[in-house]
């Protein structure tokens, strides 16, 4: 007698096969992978680092006519032809020995003459800062006197300091009226912070 190879149909096996791989994913799908731990995730919400402040915001600061003054002026006097614009500047030159003088400054008319756009250049050293300008205005002329302060015994001016521009409005148009600037260096009073 002899023996015959005996055949199997791969169809039994890969049903199984089947069967077991869709049990498999069905349990992971139902229960979930056990060896990763879930956590949950606590909902994003905004909360504020800076406390509450009692005091009001500043009020805007204006020039004559109402217009917003330019940036950093603290506030704006008119006293007898001379408007005055007082900067903000830093608290460590609110206090201490300091020391104040003309700025170095080009003064130049604005586009239609109604304005005067002042370049304040390094004066007195580096650390410096733009603490006043005055303009007094007459039929005659109008002078223009831009004071810088910095800590007394600061450094000096570096070759290429940027020039600072300020445009300051005029209360009557230039009319070819001649400007007059202060004489750079001139040691003034130091502006109250």
């Amino acid at each position: 007698m002899t023996e015959r190879e005996r055949t199997y149909s791969i169809w039994p096996f890969l049903a199984v096969f089947l069967l077991l791989g869709a049990v498999g994913l069905a349990g992971i799908l139902v229960v979930g992978n056990p060896t990763t731990p879930t956590e949950t995730i606590p909902a994003f919400t905004t909360t504020s680092t800076t406390t509450p402040s009692s005091t009001a915001p500043e009020p805007a600061v204006t020039v004559p006519g109402g217009a917003p003054a330019p940036d950093g002026v603290k506030g704006v006097v008119v006293a007898d032809g001379t408007t005055t614009y007082d900067f903000r500047r830093p608290a460590e030159l609110s206090t201490g020995p300091l020391r104040a003088a003309a700025a170095r400054s080009l003064v130049t008319a604005g586009i239609d003459g109604s304005s005067l756009v002042v370049g304040i250049a390094c004066t007195l050293s580096d650390d410096e800062v733009l603490a006043r300008i005055a303009v007094s205005e007459s039929t005659e002329g109008v002078d223009v006197t831009a004071v810088v302060v910095d800590g007394d015994g600061g450094s000096t001016c570096s070759a290429g300091a940027p020039v600072r521009q300020v445009e300051i409005p005029l209360a009557s148009p230039l009319a070819g009226r001649p400007i007059t600037v202060a004489v750079a260096g001139t040691p003034v009073a130091v502006p109250p912070a």
